[in-house]
C-alpha cells in the first residue's frame, strides 16, 4: 500500500527498478491522498505525524477518529501514546528459517510462537524488537549483541502479527514469500551490522472507527497508519540513529552490498527528509514500501 506526501522539505524519488511490488488494496487504501494537512510540515516528525492524521489512527485523549487532525500536532503527543502502548525493552533473534524468537520481560515473553505473542500483545499494545545478532555458526543459546544505533541507518519492518513475518506463500505468482523477505532483512543487518527493529502488534483502542478526514467512509488498510507510528517509536527511543530504511513485510533485500548512505548522498544540500520511489505499477507518488527517513 502506499500513500504520497508532499512535504516541505525536498523530496528524493529512488530509482523506480528498487520499487517493492505493491499491494492491491481498496479506494480507501491511501492511493487518492487528499491533499487537506492542516499544518505546514517540517522535516521527518511532521512528515509521519500527518500519515498517522491522515491513516485513521486517533490520539489518546481524543477518542474520537473524526479529530484525529486535532490529536497529531506534536511530537509531544505521539510520544505520549508511544511511552504508554508501546514497550521497546524487546529482542528480535532469527533462530531458524521458520522461528523468531521474541524475548520482552516487561510484557512476560520468551517465546517463538506467535500465537502466545499475539495473545499477550491483546490487539492494544505494540513492541519495538532489535535483532539480537549472534555469531553465525553459534547455537540458538549464544550470547548476542545489540549493533549500535549511534549515526546509523537502522531497518525497521512492520507487522500486526509474528506469524505475517514468516508465511511462506509466494508472492505475486512467484516464489519469494513474506518469509524470504524477512530473512533477507535478518541477513542484511548481520552481515552489515546494522541495527534492525521489528515493530510488533496493533492499538485497536485507537482505531475505532478506521476513518479519516482523508477518507470519510474508512480505511481498509486499517493498520497502515502503524507503520508510521512504528517508525516515530523507534526514532524516539533510538534518538541517536541517523536515519531509518523502512521495509514493508513483503520487500526483500536483494542486494547485500546496497547501502542506505548512498541514497541519503542523493541529496546535494543534506536537506532531504523522506526519499521514495514511485509506484512502478500505478501513479504513485511515493510507495510506502519501501522509504529512507533521516531524524530530523
Amino acid at each position: 500500500g502506499s500513500a504520497g506526501v508532499v512535504s516541505a522539505r525536498p523530496v528524493m524519488h529512488m530509482p523506480p527498478a528498487r520499487a517493492a511490488p505493491a499491494s492491491r488494496h481498496g479506494a480507501c487504501s491511501g492511493r487518492r491522498w487528499e491533499r487537506q494537512q492542516r499544518w505546514q510540515p517540517d522535516g521527518t516528525g511532521a512528515f509521519l505525524l500527518a500519515v498517522l492524521s491522515s491513516m485513521g489512527i486517533s490520539h489518546a485523549k481524543t477518542g474520537v477518529s473524526g479529530n484525529i487532525s486535532l490529536g497529531w500536532r506534536s511530537i509531544e503527543a505521539v510520544s505520549e501514546v508511544i511511552h504508554q502502548h508501546i514497550v521497546g525493552n524487546c529482542t528480535a533473534q532469527l533462530e531458524t528459517k521458520d522461528k523468531i524468537r521474541v524475548v520482552a520481560g516487561d510484557v512476560g515473553l520468551n517465546t517463538t510462537n506467535a500465537s502466545v505473542v499475539t495473545e499477550r500483545l491483546n490487539w492494544n499494545k505494540m513492541l519495538v524488537c532489535q535483532q539480537l545478532i549472534v555469531p553465525e555458526n553459534g547455537s540458538a543459546s549464544a550470547d548476542g549483541w545489540l549493533p549500535s544505533t549511534a549515526g546509523t541507518t537502522a531497518i525497521v519492518t512492520y507487522s500486526d502479527t509474528l506469524s505475517y513475518l514468516l508465511l511462506k506463500s509466494g508472492l505475486y505468482g512467484s516464489d519469494y514469500s513474506r518469509r524470504k523477505a524477512t530473512r533477507s532483512k535478518f541477513e542484511y543487518a548481520q552481515r552489515t551490522s546494522s541495527p534492525l527493529f521489528i515493530v510488533l502488534g496493533r492499538l485497536d483502542q485507537l482505531q475505532v472507527k478506521h476513518k479519516s478526514p482523508t477518507c470519510k467512509a474508512g480505511l481498509d488498510t486499517k493498520h497502515h497508519s502503524l507503520k508510521a507510528l512504528g517508525m516515530l517509536a523507534v526514532f524516539v527511543m533510538q534518538p541517536r540513529l541517523q536515519a531509518l530504511l523502512f521495509l514493508d513485510v513483503d520487500a526483500g533485500i536483494i542486494d547485500m552490498q546496497a547501502d542506505p548512505a548512498d541514497y541519503l548522498a542523493l541529496s546535494l544540500t543534506g536537506q532531504a527528509d523522506i526519499i521514495g520511489t514511485s509506484n512502478w505499477r500505478e501513479q504513485i507518488v511515493i510507495n510506502s514500501g519501501a522509504l529512507i527517513v533521516r531524524n530530523t
